[in-house]
């Protein structure tokens, strides 16, 4: 896919596939190069543990113990929440899912010039 960001044209690559199927060691080729890579699974998780409204919405629809004591994400409580209900994986991703692609513009926008002629993940 060619996306037109500030002008210019740069190329993204998406890496996608299910658990197990490759996509760390196939970014881990890439990352050995230099290539700069947003990892959305882990921005996801931490963006869950640093931004307010996303905490209040999971507490809201998946209750309080969906954060430890720590104020954590509780992952254990909440994925047998959302593997065992398919709506709420799918409520899960509509909470979180446009704050990852509001940080993913914001990677982009932080590169420098000089990553910016190379692929993206």
């Amino acid at each position: 896919m060619i996306k037109k960001i500030k002008n210019r044209k740069i190329k993204l690559v998406g890496i996608t596939g299910k658990m197990g199927s490759g996509k760390s060691l196939f970014t881990s080729f890439f990352c050995e190069k230099g290539v700069p890579i947003y990892y959305s699974d882990q921005r996801g998780k931490i963006l869950m543990n640093q931004i307010e409204i996303i905490k209040q919405n999971i507490i809201k629809y998946f209750g309080k113990n969906s954060y430890d004591k720590k104020n954590q994400i509780n992952k254990t409580y909440l994925s047998n929440i959302v593997f065992k209900y398919p709506t709420a994986l799918k409520l899960l991703c509509n909470i979180v899912h446009p704050w990852v692609f509001l940080d993913f513009q914001q990677w982009i926008s932080s590169l420098t010039q000089d990553h910016k002629k190379k692929y993206y993940m």
